[in-house]
């Protein structure tokens, strides 16, 4: 009978779609923003103690500390190939870290605070999210401005690149979010659905698929060739700060102010799993290998999450 349950609880242990978490605490404040090196093995995080701290997701310990901002730290982004690491701050500024030395580059990126920051896939184009409502591309290599794209109405509180590094979609508190031909900087249409504002979004591996998340306490799951809603999450019972999509396209990923983290399956917009207790969850995002899921959180945690297959 014991070989039986042991038997039982082994196969329930593989389904469970999240493990037990990983909790780091170093913070002395909210988390805002995390973000994985793209081999795995380091974890950013940032917040409103002004500080990025890098992880080391081997030991679990502390690798180092990147200062240089004068306000919270609202999102961290590392670059697919340079061995750089990007910050936006509250205080206008994004910094340009260099994760072996430590040392950083400046850029007064204007137009208020900057939310959101992502690097293309190649590594040589860098976008931020401010308070303008404006999204500015940047050369990270120099730090020159590249262009700008105008659309929004309101603070740009996300931004992301596709996998082929072809589209940028961004979410702003204007209740959109706004799919932009990343070299061209055109946009190619806005997606409207939310009744209030939307905090974040994030475009598939399939280049079609595109998760928001609102402050209306929904996820959106969208097609963006056929322009049609594929499914409105429900279950959260306050604003959705952030949304992941995992590299295979099997989970969805969101985070609320009721602390919760959810996790759905993306084809059948079932919830799988659920997390509580976390006061607020300001951001989600997946490993590389869709193996790990780490989050953000208001507690001052990093929590740090096995996904199940």
């Amino acid at each position: 009978m014991r070989g039986l349950l042991l038997a039982a609880f082994a196969s329930w242990a593989a389904a469970a779609p999240l493990g037990k978490a990983r909790v780091f605490s170093g913070h002395s404040g909210e988390v805002y923003g995390v973000a994985f090196s793209p081999d795995g093995r380091l974890l950013a995080s940032c917040g409103l103690d002004r500080r990025v701290v890098l992880w080391d997701l081997g030991t679990g310990k502390q690798k180092s500390q990147l200062k240089g901002h004068s306000g919270t730290v609202a999102a961290v982004a590392f670059s697919p190939t340079s061995g750089r690491l990007a910050s936006g701050g509250w205080d206008g500024a994004i910094i340009i870290h260099d994760v072996a030395t430590g040392a950083g580059r400046a850029i007064k990126a204007g137009g208020g605070r900057v939310v959101a920051v992502a690097f293309s896939p190649d590594g040589g184009t860098l976008a931020s999210g401010t308070g303008d409502g404006i999204i500015r591309l940047w050369d990270p290599a120099t730090g020159k401005a590249l262009s700008s794209l105008e659309g929004h109405g309101d603070l740009v509180a996300s931004v992301a690149f596709s996998a082929d590094g072809t589209k940028l979609v961004s979410a702003s508190w204007d209740g959109t979010f706004i799919v932009w031909d990343a070299a061209t900087g055109k946009r190619e249409g806005t997606g409207r659905g939310h009744t209030t504002k939307v905090a974040g979004a994030a475009i598939g591996a399939d280049g079609r698929t595109i998760a928001s998340a609102s402050w209306d306490k929904t996820i959106g799951l969208w097609d963006w060739e056929t322009g049609k809603a594929k499914a409105l999450l429900k279950g959260h019972t306050a604003p959705v700060n952030t949304v992941a999509l995992s590299p295979g396209g099997r989970w969805v990923a969101s985070g609320a102010r009721d602390g919760t983290l959810r996790l759905w399956d993306a084809k059948t917009g079932r919830q799988q799993a659920l997390e509580q207790g976390l006061k607020s969850v300001a951001a989600a995002a997946f490993s590389p290998d869709g193996k790990w899921l780490a989050t953000a959180n208001w507690d001052r945690t990093v929590r740090l999450y096995p996904v199940g297959d």
